[in-house]
């Protein structure tokens, strides 16, 4: 029995190793290094736990979501359709002048004489009842822009919820966590 798990160990630290070997030529060809090229670490690492700042966090946040930027992009559009919609709603005016010279004199002879002026101007007016499709779908809208706002604000609060509003400075690796010691001795 022991034989068997000696052999199953070996089974396994043969896979690790092998794995392992492809890790490396993956991070050689990544680095641009040939794939067999040995890679040493000359220098250590020193950790320096950097202080966040949360409106600085909440802003980059808020900048590089997208679906914050598409909601932000569906309010605006929304808003300028209700613009549009409003202007619908608005009544129509229409102005026409005409300026009408005409000669009563039958012959020719006088043709640069004219004898009477003619003035028209016409207004046109149309306005949209209530309850017409424009007020309906100005009114539909004016809905769907509301709820996007809301929807917009839901995200926006969700977005600030996951930025932690009291950033902790990351700990340091090979410090202890509270309530264990560095090196225990049993």
């Amino acid at each position: 029995r022991a034989e068997l798990q000696v052999s199953t160990q070996t089974q396994s630290l043969i896979s690790v190793q092998e794995n392992l070997r492809n890790q490396e030529e993956a991070f050689n060809i990544l680095l641009g290094l040939q794939a067999d090229e040995k890679v040493e670490l000359v220098d250590e690492l020193v950790y320096q736990p950097e202080k966040l700042d949360a409106s600085n966090s909440i802003s980059t946040a808020l900048e590089n979501r997208p679906d914050y930027k598409i909601a932000k992009l569906r309010v605006e559009d929304l808003e300028r359709q209700l613009k549009i919609k409003l202007r619908d709603k608005l009544p129509s005016v229409d102005l026409s002048g005409s300026y009408t010279v005409s000669q009563t004199d039958p012959t020719l002879s006088k043709s640069w004489n004219l004898s009477s002026d003619d003035w028209r101007v016409g207004l046109v007016a149309r306005y949209t009842f209530p309850a017409t499709s424009e007020q309906v779908s100005y009114a539909q809208t004016n809905i769907a822009l509301i709820n996007e706002k809301r929807s917009l604000e839901e995200l926006r609060e969700n977005i600030v919820h996951q930025v932690d509003l009291h950033p902790q400075p990351a700990q340091d690796p090979q410090a202890p966590e509270r309530g264990q010691a560095k090196d225990a001795d049993y």
